[in-house]
């Protein structure tokens, strides 16, 4: 984690909660660098904690923020009248998900403590230096650990919260809706359409992994160059083969039958060997093209992703090598935008995310 981004989150936690103490810093520091504080050896037991809370914090009343990012990959998700109650086993999920993740190390940890005391001696944290240093060293004489935050901060904010993988903070509406929906519908089919490498397939992942969901992917369905004549590709959204994945997904989905897929793979342009996939409560589509006029009727959540065209250059620079990434600058992204600007597809989505200032790709 870069020094100017913990000196950052530092300085907006100063403004935001002036009330912290030492000890809140120390905390805050530790779940930057270590994220989740233990791993989840029971998860039943980590829920039933939660609903406490979550009781607990409804009569106290809401203080602090629902999100509140910490840095290096991490957030704080509030537990309150913020969320649904019944968002609660999946919060508890993305909780057991990135304490399971682990990560950090002392050595970082200590630098981030140098940082913090040198904030504080440039005044720019409203603590005593020679106060914050011998808190410090009484600390790290027990070793390096967590620690519960100052009886002033739970006074001042009375803080109840998860911290969780910024992946899913930054999408939880998203993750909020499909599990409202998941309490109505027997099947629920969520599209992310959006530009390439805005985070659509990653976001993909994430919601299935929360929601143990199949994810099909567009780019499965590209359209075989036998079908890529001039008069098909004039139009807006038809290089993809939008009728059989209609025909060979989300027919079978809509009627709640098991789907036999069949990929097929551009680079070698062949069809893959058919597989059979279980249809379950949770049914994604990701990808360009996914929220075609002849697909988005089956859809009852819909999300588009989009970036600036500098950072989705940059991206699928990293991404791609050279003749590749020009491909997608020549003709992929022209045939892409043609398809945004002539269906509006962003305008009929549910949730339209900007994700330029996000660490995702694909």
């Amino acid at each position: 984690m870069p020094e100017n981004e913990f000196r950052k989150i530092l300085l907006l936690n100063a403004a935001k909660y002036p009330d912290m103490q030492m000890r809140d810093y120390i905390k805050l520091t530790y779940q930057n660098e270590f994220g989740c504080e233990h791993m989840v050896s029971d998860k039943a037991g980590s829920l039933g904690d939660m609903k406490k809370e979550y009781i607990e914090s409804a009569a106290l009343g809401n203080r602090g923020e629902a999100v509140q990012t910490i840095g290096n990959g991490y957030a704080r998700i509030n537990i309150g009248s913020y969320l649904p109650r019944g968002f609660l086993p999946y919060l508890n999920e993305m909780f057991v998900v990135s304490a399971a993740r682990g990560g950090g190390n002392e050595r970082s940890f200590l630098g981030k403590a140098e940082i913090l005391l040198e904030l504080i001696g440039e005044k720019k944290l409203p603590l005593d230096k020679s106060a914050a240093e011998s808190y410090l060293k009484e600390y790290l004489s027990g070793g390096i650990r967590a620690v519960s935050h100052s009886e002033c901060y739970r006074q001042s904010y009375a803080p109840h919260y998860r911290v969780v993988l910024k992946e899913y903070a930054d999408f939880l509406p998203i993750f909020i809706e499909i599990s409202q929906e998941m309490s109505k519908k027997e099947r629920i089919m969520v599209a992310i359409d959006g530009q390439c490498a805005s985070g659509k397939s990653f976001l993909a992942r994430s919601l299935a992994q929360i929601f143990d969901a199949n994810v099909f992917h567009m780019d499965d369905f590209f359209l075989p160059p036998h079908m890529r004549d001039e008069k098909r590709l004039s139009k807006p959204g038809e290089n993809v083969h939008h009728e059989r994945f209609l025909e060979n997904v989300l027919e079978p989905l809509a009627a709640r039958r098991d789907v036999n897929l069949v990929r097929y793979d551009c680079q070698k342009d062949e069809f893959l060997k058919e597989q059979k996939i279980e249809a379950k409560k949770v049914n994604i589509v990701e990808g360009s093209y996914s929220m075609h006029e002849n697909l988005k009727g089956f859809y009852d959540i819909k999300v588009f992703l989009c970036h600036d065209k500098d950072k989705q250059r940059e991206r699928i620079s990293a991404r791609e090598d050279e003749d590749s990434a020009e491909m997608f600058f020549e003709k992929w992204i022209l045939l892409e935008e043609m398809y945004f600007e002539a269906t509006g597809v962003k305008n009929e989505c549910d949730f339209v995310f900007d994700t330029g200032d996000m660490f995702y790709g694909n």
